[in-house]
């Protein structure tokens, strides 16, 4: 019966694998693991990595004590996996052609994951939890794990869930809040590829939380300007010696804030006593704010009419191309505290505006009148022909 079995088996494999094929040179693990094959196809290890690379064994033979004879390991355990990627991703030479980085491992046992692990937590997360096992794919593709795309879903696995999360102490909130956020929601509608998720600021394999004084210098990869000038406000060392975030405390960590007037109405008054000096200060940085949007904002729409009529527009568009730059730019000098700065922008902002749009309306009344003008004399030749005709008739 076991003879009958093995060659029935055999028969099975050469019709999956192709009878004009050498047995020598064929797999015959996929005969039992189709599913494992299937999902190695589209891994970037499958050029250079067998089934053999891994498991060991012998791929030759559908014999099943020699397939699983001398050097077979089997299923790697949970408790394998670092130290065993790491075999070949902390090799230096074995990465050098693929120009790849051989401290990974180094930096996921400093992080707050290897930590955990190298204490015997089988729970956190480990090499195949974020890049999967036989279906490793490049980070480049956008089905994989850790495109910057699927970071936060990824991530999220474990950190948006509450049970996961309850025996650490850390909130599941993480991810919903980072959703929220200015930088998800710009990265959602495209703005900028680069936008950052989870691994930018904690890191991928060293992944650690970023202490409350260092959140300012993780943020100043990407605002290095706008931490300049926070640098010579009032709150910069007021922050620092209570101990505070420079950033987070009025942005938050994870539910980014939009910046803008809306932020300044909110945040303020946290600290502040509506009615003090430094609540008046915010709303009147608030208050430039707002009026410089709305003048962009009017003018833009003033832009459209004109389109419309139509006027050409391009050079009023590159002007408030200029308008929105003052207002951009005002942005981070706000952190400064400084109205007087601020208000110089924003009038910039103000008058390019306003200059712009009261150009457009001139236009659209001189061509509305020159509309006007063009159908009187319409219809002043329409009645002069039909007064001509109305003649003719009669004279006949």
């Amino acid at each position: 019966m076991k003879t009958m079995s093995r060659l029935l088996l055999k028969i099975f494999a050469l019709g999956l694998l192709g009878t004009g094929a050498s047995a020598q040179t064929q797999n015959y693990c996929k005969t039992c693991h189709s599913e494992q094959e299937v999902e190695f196809r589209d891994s970037v290890h499958r050029e250079e990595l067998s089934c053999v690379s891994c498991h060991g064994g012998d791929a030759s033979t559908a014999e099943l004590p020699q397939a699983h004879g001398k050097g077979f390991r089997g299923k790697i355990t949970r408790a394998q996996i670092p130290a065993f990627c790491a075999g070949c991703h902390a090799d230096r030479e074995q990465m050098r052609p693929y120009g790849l980085s051989t401290d990974q491992y180094a930096l996921y046992q400093s992080s707050g994951h290897g930590r955990k692990f190298a204490q015997g937590d089988a729970q956190v997360a480990i090499c195949t939890d974020c890049h999967q096992s036989h279906r490793v794919l490049s980070q480049d593709n956008p089905q994989s794990p850790t495109h910057r795309q699927n970071i936060a879903a990824t991530c999220g696995h474990c950190h948006a869930d509450p049970e996961r999360m309850r025996p650490y102490g850390l909130s599941a909130g993480v991810v919903a809040d980072y959703e929220a956020s200015v930088h998800a929601q710009a990265k959602r509608e495209g703005s900028a590829a680069r936008l950052p998720s989870c691994i930018d600021c904690h890191g991928s394999h060293g992944a650690a939380p970023a202490g409350v004084g260092d959140v300012s210098k993780v943020c100043m990869h990407c605002h290095r300007q706008t931490r300049e000038f926070f640098h010579l406000s009032p709150h910069f060392k007021t922050l620092a010696a209570a101990g505070y975030g420079e950033c987070a405390a009025c942005h938050s960590n994870h539910r980014i804030l939009k910046p803008g007037p809306q932020l300044w109405a909110s945040t303020c008054v946290t600290c502040h006593e509506a009615g003090s000096t430094a609540a008046r200060t915010g709303d009147q940085i608030q208050a430039l704010f707002i009026q410089a949007q709305a003048d962009i904002a009017q003018a833009t729409e003033t832009i459209i009419q004109a389109r419309q009529v139509p006027l050409a527009v391009e050079d009023y568009e590159q002007r408030l191309s200029i308008a929105s730059t003052y207002l951009m730019e005002a942005g981070p000098l706000s952190h400064t505290l400084d109205v007087a700065a601020v208000e110089e922008l924003t009038r910039k902002s103000h008058s390019v505006a306003q200059e712009l749009e009261t150009e457009i309306h001139e236009k659209m009344t001189i061509f509305g009148g020159r509309r006007l003008v063009v159908g009187l004399i319409w219809l002043y030749l329409l009645i002069t022909i039909g007064a001509l005709q109305y003649f003719k008739r009669r004279s006949r």
